[in-house]
């Protein structure tokens, strides 16, 4: 069970990113993030990150696109974020250190600090929703489409 969780995990990340490292590599589809993409972005994933400190999943879950939600179950989700993610449950700051806007997807690389001043770098994709998948209490009109856990810093992610 464990193995198929992780192997879910990467699939959806393998396949969110596919398209994006096409794009990466033609500089007319990239282009930073605008402060307001920055605050919805900022909005989405502190609002997850607060509703995993409740272990309130299901809440949690709700900032996922519809497709991420269509293709893993409430238990799987919970599963993946106790295993691999706890620490958004006691994140205490977030960092956004990159930003660009790949077509209409945002990738960014962001810092996580818990409260025990432990820092976690993770790489997240975020898809707008428009309001007929997007599912209270998610009004920023993007779902997280993938977050990975990862040491590669900011720079090489986009170089």
């Amino acid at each position: 069970m464990k193995l198929r969780l992780v192997l879910i995990a990467a699939i959806l990340f393998a396949i969110t990113l596919i398209p994006a490292a096409s794009a990466l590599t033609n500089s007319a589809a990239t282009t930073n993030c605008s402060a307001t993409v920055k605050k919805k972005l900022l909005s989405n994933i502190k609002s997850q990150s607060q509703a995993l400190g409740k272990k309130d999943y299901k809440t949690a879950i709700a900032f996922a696109t519809a497709k991420f939600r269509a293709q893993v179950s409430l238990a799987q989700f919970t599963s993946i974020i106790a295993q691999r993610y706890s620490f958004l449950g006691n994140a205490a700051s977030f960092r956004i250190e990159d930003c660009q806007l790949i077509g209409t997807a945002i990738h960014s690389g962001v810092r996580v600090t818990d409260t025990a001043n432990v820092s976690y770098y993770l790489f997240y994709v975020l898809q707008p929703q428009s309001k007929k998948e997007a599912i209270a209490p998610n009004k920023t009109g993007y779902g997280i489409a993938a977050a990975q856990l990862g040491e590669i810093e900011p720079q090489a992610i986009y170089q």
